[in-house]
């Protein structure tokens, strides 16, 4: 009997993740539509994950009611919910759907994992800049929860190397900060006119700023310990201090670069063939003298901000 309920739930589980609604609809004759497998995945996490919007409707309407908000809430073993799941995914349509049930008095109290990474965390991690930008739009903060066993959320985006989550949150601070003098006049303008587009809703990030439940390591110092050269690179260009200090050890990350072994690039973003000609950010990267890679580099980072 066991085994006969097993492979019957595995036809409707896999049905719904194939978008098969036809199916879906023959396997609810013989399944609970909340029946889950050992991961504690439903069939609503399952559509969600994968994108299926059309799936997403149809299980919902076959949901009472008054179970809808419930079960929309039901995670896996991980705490993964059909909401996390459409952060996960990128699927804007299938997260506004879903949110729509689980609002109350028009006040949304978005899940987390039990691992503690939030909705804008999942997001971030997969590099889904426009369920970003939903997610603050609604009222997100970055901020982490209490007992996280998560990185930021921004170091979860430089882990998995999504640059434009970067750009997106950085560069409006980089605008404001007296570190703008350093880089040259062109770019400065750019810099200016590109965080123009998201000033208003990105909250102000210090790039500098350490993660105390995360060792209490800032981002640099992450991309250090973990010898992502090339990332190391990119924050520095986003105006990353190789001398800030860590405030748990009072190390800068040039020490814990010294300390890991880490070979410090010694690249410049100017024409300036000598480093004593330009000035720095506490680094080995020059910023005097407008390179046409450093200008690609500022007009990409804009393009990212106005959504083009």
């Amino acid at each position: 009997m066991d085994r006969y309920y097993d492979i019957m739930l595995q036809h409707y589980l896999n049905a719904v993740k194939d978008n098969n609604i036809q199916l879906v609809q023959e396997a609810l004759q013989h399944n609970h539509i909340m029946a889950s497998n050992q991961d504690l995945d439903n069939a609503l996490i399952l559509a969600s994950l994968n994108g299926h919007y059309e799936m997403i409707k149809f299980l919902i309407e076959q949901i009472p009611e008054e179970n809808r908000k419930e079960y929309i809430s039901m995670g896996n073993q991980l705490g993964i919910t059909p909401i996390i799941a459409a952060c996960a995914n990128g699927n804007i349509k299938v997260l506004n759907y879903l949110l729509k049930f689980i609002a109350d008095d028009d006040a949304i109290s978005l899940p987390v994992t039990d691992l503690g990474n939030t909705c804008l965390g999942i997001a971030c991690a997969n590099g889904h800049l426009g369920i970003v930008k939903y997610l603050l739009t609604g009222g997100a903060s970055l901020d982490m929860v209490r007992g996280s066993l998560c990185p930021h959320p921004l170091m979860l985006a430089m882990l998995n190397g999504h640059e434009d989550i970067l750009i997106y949150f950085y560069l409006p601070s980089l605008a404001k900060s007296p570190k703008l003098k350093y880089y040259p006049l062109e770019s400065q303008e750019e810099i200016k006119k590109s965080a123009e587009f998201s000033m208003e809703l990105v909250p102000d990030v210090d790039i500098d700023e350490c993660c105390p439940q995360f060792h209490n390591l800032n981002i640099l110092a992450l991309a250090v310990v973990l010898q992502m050269n090339e990332m190391f690179k990119f924050l520095c260009q986003l105006g990353a201090d190789l001398d800030a200090e860590l405030p748990e050890t009072r190390n800068s990350v040039r020490r814990v670069a010294e300390n890991y072994g880490f070979h410090i690039p010694h690249f410049s973003l100017s024409n300036a063939e000598s480093h004593d000609e330009t000035q720095s950010l506490g680094s080995d990267i020059g910023l005097k003298k407008p390179s046409k890679k450093h200008l690609s580099l500022i007009k990409k980072l804009g393009k990212i901000l106005r959504g083009n």
